[in-house]
């Protein structure tokens, strides 16, 4: 016999029923009938004598019922604001590479799990209309897209391409796509059944038969029979559609919208009229009772559950034969369901006319408070029997999926804050103004600051040793012990006002936590340690007793501080914490603590915990977890205790302002997800995603944006990342999800990012993009190539100018001694030859006086002239002569000096303009005309020398000409002879030209032409 335990009482579980007019399921059960009566009876004695007791009977009654497991569901949804192009989704599928798709009104989009892509026809233009209808990922790895008017459109390898009446297909609404076992692609459209045939330009052909028309589903059962829906049913046999016999008993006309084959062979059939189905070995088709509204889509999970979604009357799940209606999801929509689909994650999809929802397999649930029921802050905990109580203005028990409320007359308009059951199954339930309620087997027994109670707004209940109660209030502590209340004040030593939490140790001390940090009270007495120094300044909120003897406290606003043999040590979230606001500290027996606050709950490893103690390691690796209704934020509860509570079997709950949470710790390494780069901008620009970015020199700015292909919530992943020959370590993130790179130098570079879940550094899921940062021109290979080049030309150059410059030194020097060789020879050797001359012919007269005479006063006049020309030379060799002279006047005053001096008829003719030559170009001038007559008068005898001087505008041309012996200027050589070779040399020197016409026996012309400026 089914029994339970009631305040003690152990009463046969059909007594319970009868007193509460309940069963498991509800209804009354069967045995029970016959003491419906005396319960009957029974509890209108007992809301006649002991109401308080009645109703707790009802309330404990109503949990008997084994509970349900929990939904293991969580919700999202989304709409136009989410980024959906329209509401309505009509249709669903899956490519390899993990992005769901789904069909809307409003286009085709692309989900990875955090954000839409739409596709439609501004964006591809093989979309002629945007109304999409059925979508299907044939084997080959192609989308298929069927639009509503705009025919069908196949999405490969990046590229959408466009099938209508040329191509066969000469009906554009295309209602459904399937591919049967043998890889053949089937289209039904509204008027009728294609099939792809394979050819290159017709490649869809018409399937005659039957007159089918507006095919809505296609099916192939385990047979490999397809089955063709619309209007009618039909069966394709042989190449042929067979109308297939499916009669509704109200109606005959019953278009059907879906089909699907459960793992027994049952065909389930949805229609206008509703659900049908048919058994294996059956020919007729049973209508199943409980949905009236029509069925628009059929789905079988992995769990063997029959979802199915109707076209106004919402979602319903069918399972073991029970029928139930889909309510326990905010986010499940109540009505119009469109499409339903599976993922590879097996989560599950719902289009509908309000937008698309997603139901994800989590290890949490939500129990909802009742409709109306509102909520400021709320307790939950869960007693010895494993009953789970909430406390939110009123109390709660947890039945199944839902939460039933308890009925206690006297305490009908108290605002129940906490609750909490000791060994006698008593109940202490605190109140937010109104003190402390003990309800017993003999009725409530009420507590205020009238009767022991320091405070009536309570915050926290708990039991200690020796059949201790603690209650913490908003000014101070209070105790129960042997029927009485007392209290405990500031005046007792206590550091807190406003208690938060408190713990009754192993070890017999209590520790109190508040708005003033943590107590610990030891034999009756409060004492220091080094615990309670740390956290003055803290809001201790939550405590925790560890199974080493180590204490954690969990603070307001300064993170999880550890303490254990008089060390402390404290994490925030910088070793890792999602948030340095702790609410609520719950273990769950297994080596896990976990942790609610504001940013939703995480669990630790308390070996993690342990290791500061051991190893000194103080990062945390948190898991976290995704708690939504929808899109709606799930807020957690704290300040106020038990706000969490672990259950018998290791489960977790917390409070929230939707209602208990209930987790069941999953332990299981859940799937990594796919990574993509998603978008790369440079200096603002976007760039094709490839496998390379190609930076140039001049631009400044990289932006990495990478996403995870991950259709379950996306908050629980980490990230980093590292860019190769640029970051020494690798960049950890947790949210963002983009990388910001600035002046990058010149090379190449590989970025890597990483994803991974927090509590799982090990694993990881990677990808990676080259990236070349192109130089400037002058920091490229061939720049400096060019510079060293440059250089070398440089120093060469430069050796080759100090070598020029060493040679014209040297040139200058030879020039130098060149020229005054010329004023030597020219001036002192001339001058001393005229002078040896007119000796020589001194020494030879022998009678004639005056003659010798004569020549002796011609060489005294001759010695003196050529002392003034010495002196004229070395006076220009200092100073460079004159500025300026007439050659012509020069020329004319040397002959007439030379004729009388050799006796020798010198004529001078000029021709031209007369000209001011400069200094230089006139001595040298002089000088060859000099030279050339002393060689005619002393070397080649001559009897006459004619001197022709003509000068135009560019240039002055000297020649002397003399009827001497001449020589042949073959045999002369330089060797003792300069008088030649000095007067090229100073023809050359001022830019002239030189020529000698001579012959033995004719006379010699010597005749040299010098530029003039204009």
């Amino acid at each position: 016999m089914k029994t339970a335990k009631v305040f003690g009482w152990t009463l046969p579980f059909h007594w319970i029923a009868a007193l509460t007019g309940r069963g498991q399921s509800g209804r009354i059960p069967s045995k029970s009938r016959r003491f419906v009566t005396c319960g009957r009876r029974i509890r209108a004695y007992c809301a006649a004598r002991l109401p308080l007791w009645a109703a707790l009977v009802f309330a404990q009654g109503s949990l008997l019922c084994p509970a349900a497991p929990a939904t293991g569901l969580a919700s999202r949804a989304w709409q136009t604001k989410d980024g959906l192009p329209e509401n309505t989704v009509q249709a669903f599928a899956q490519t390899a590479d993990g992005f769901l798709w789904a069909g809307t009104t409003g286009g085709l989009v692309r989900f990875d799990g955090d954000s839409f892509t739409t596709f439609d026809h501004s964006t591809a233009p093989a979309f002629e209309e945007s109304d999409v209808l059925s979508l299907l990922v044939t084997s080959d790895g192609s989308l298929w897209i069927g639009t509503d008017g705009g025919g069908l459109i196949r999405y490969r390898d990046g590229i959408f391409s466009h099938f209508a009446a040329p191509q066969g297909l000469d009906d554009g609404f295309v209602r459904a796509i399937f591919e049967d076992r043998e890889r053949r692609l089937w289209v039904g459209t509204g008027s009728g059944l294609f099939r792809w045939n394979g050819d290159a330009r017709r490649p869809f052909t018409r399937i005659r038969g039957s007159a089918v028309a507006d095919v809505q589903m296609l099916y192939e059962d385990r047979g490999s029979n397809l089955w063709v829906a619309g209007s009618q049913l039909y069966q394709l046999r042989n190449g042929r559609l067979q109308a297939q016999r499916f009669r509704n008993r109200d109606s005959k006309d019953d278009p059907i919208k879906a089909m699907i084959q459960s793992g027994d062979g049952t065909l389930w059939v949805g229609s206008l009229s509703g659900l049908s189905s048919r058994k294996k070995n059956q020919k007729d088709f049973v209508h199943l009772n409980g949905i009236t509204g029509a069925v628009t889509s059929l789905l079988i999970a992995d769990n063997s559950t029959l979802w199915i979604g109707t076209a106004s009357d919402g979602l319903f799940t069918l399972k073991n034969h029970v029928l139930a209606r889909a309510n326990a999801f905010p986010a499940a929509p109540r009505t119009s369901i469109l499409s339903l689909f599976q993922d590879s994650g097996h989560d599950i999809w719902i289009g509908t006319q309000a937008g698309l929802v997603e139901l994800i397999h989590s290890p949490v649930s939500i129990i909802h408070f009742p409709k109306g029921a509102t909520s400021d802050s709320a307790t939950v905990y869960v007693d010895r029997h494993n009953t789970v109580w909430v406390a939110s203005r009123r109390l709660y028990t947890v039945h199944g999926k839902s939460l039933t409320p308890v009925s206690i007359p006297q305490l009908a308009d108290v605002n129940i804050q906490c609750v909490w059951s000791d060994k006698d199954d008593s109940l202490w339930l605190g109140t937010n103004g109104d003190g402390i309620y003990h309800v017993t087997q003999k009725g409530a027994v009420h507590y205020t600051t009238q009767n022991g109670l320091v405070n009536n707004f309570i915050r926290v209940i708990i039991g200690g040793r020796d059949d201790t109660v603690w209650v913490g209030t908003d000014s101070g502590v209070s105790y129960y012990l042997h029927g009485v209340m007392r209290h405990l004040g500031i005046g007792d030593s206590l550091r807190n006002e406003s208690i938060r939490a408190i713990h009754p140790d192993r070890f017999g001390d209590v520790w109190i936590g508040g708005s003033l940090g943590l107590s610990r009270l030891h034999n009756g007495k409060f004492v220091e340690n080094a615990i309670t120094k740390a956290l003055r300044s803290e809001k201790v909120w939550s405590i925790y007793e560890g199974s080493r003897g180590t204490f954690w406290f969990g603070t307001r606003y300064g993170g999880l501080y550890g303490f254990q043999n008089n060390r402390v040590v404290h994490f925030t979230t910088a070793q890792g914490l999602i948030s340095d606001s702790i609410y609520k500290m719950v273990g769950d027996g297994k080596g896990g603590l976990w942790l609610s606050g504001p940013a939703g709950i995480s669990s630790l490893s308390m070996n993690d915990l342990y290791a500061f103690g051991e190893t000194g390691v103080r990062d945390l690796h948190p898991r976290t977890y995704y708690i939504s209704d929808g899109q709606q934020t799930v807020q957690f509860y704290g300040g106020t205790q038990p706000a969490g509570w672990n259950g018998a079997s290791g489960d977790i709950w917390f409070s929230s302002n939707h209602g208990p949470v209930h987790i069941i710790p999953d332990h299981d390494s859940p799937p990594l997800p796919r990574l993509r780069i998603k978008r790369i901008v440079v200096d603002g620009r976007t760039i094709d995603e490839g496998n390379k970015v190609v930076l140039g020199p001049d631009d400044t700015t990289l932006e990495i944006n990478y996403a995870p292909i991950l259709l379950k919530p996306q908050k629980i992943m980490r990230y980093q990342y590292k860019l190769d020959g640029f970051d020494k370590s690798w960049q950890d993130v947790f949210g963002r999800k983009t990388a910001y790179f600035t002046k990058l130098p010149a090379g190449h570079f590989v970025f890597r990012v990483r994803a991974y879940y927090a509590d799982q550094l090990s694993r990881f899921a990677e990808t990676s993009i080259t990236v070349v940062r192109r130089p400037v021109f002058y920091s490229t290979w061939w720049f400096f190539s060019l510079i060293a080049l440059a250089v070398c030309l440089l120093v060469v150059t430069g050796h080759l100018w100090k070598v020029r410059q060493v040679d014209s030194r040297f040139r200058a020097i030879l020039e130098e001694r060149s020229r005054v060789a010329r004023e030597v020879h020219d001036t002192l050797i001339q001058g001393c030859a005229s002078v040896s001359a007119f000796l020589e012919a001194s020494s030879n007269i022998s009678g004639d006086r005056d003659l010798k005479e004569e020549y002796v006063n011609f060489a005294r006049s001759q010695i003196s002239i050529t002392m003034d020309e010495a002196r004229r030379t070395v006076w220009n060799l200092r100073h460079g002569g004159e500025t300026q002279g007439d050659i012509r006047k020069i020329i004319s005053d040397m002959a007439d000096q030379m004729s009388k001096e050799f006796g020798v008829t010198i004529s001078c003719t000029f021709r031209g303009r007369k000209v001011e030559l400069d200094s230089i170009t006139l001595h040298e001038a002089t000088m060859i005309v000099r030279e050339a007559l002393m060689n005619a008068l002393l070397h080649g005898d001559a009897g006459r020398v004619e001197i022709v001087t003509r000068c135009d505008l560019y240039q002055l041309s000297i020649s002397v000409r003399d009827d001497g012996k001449g020589f042949d200027d073959s045999q002369v050589s330089d060797k003792g002879h300069y008088g030649l070779k000095g007067m090229r040399e100073r023809t050359t020197m001022v830019g002239g030209a030189f020529s000698l016409q001579t012959g033995v026996g004719n006379g010699t012309v010597i005749t040299f032409t010098l530029p003039l400026a204009s």
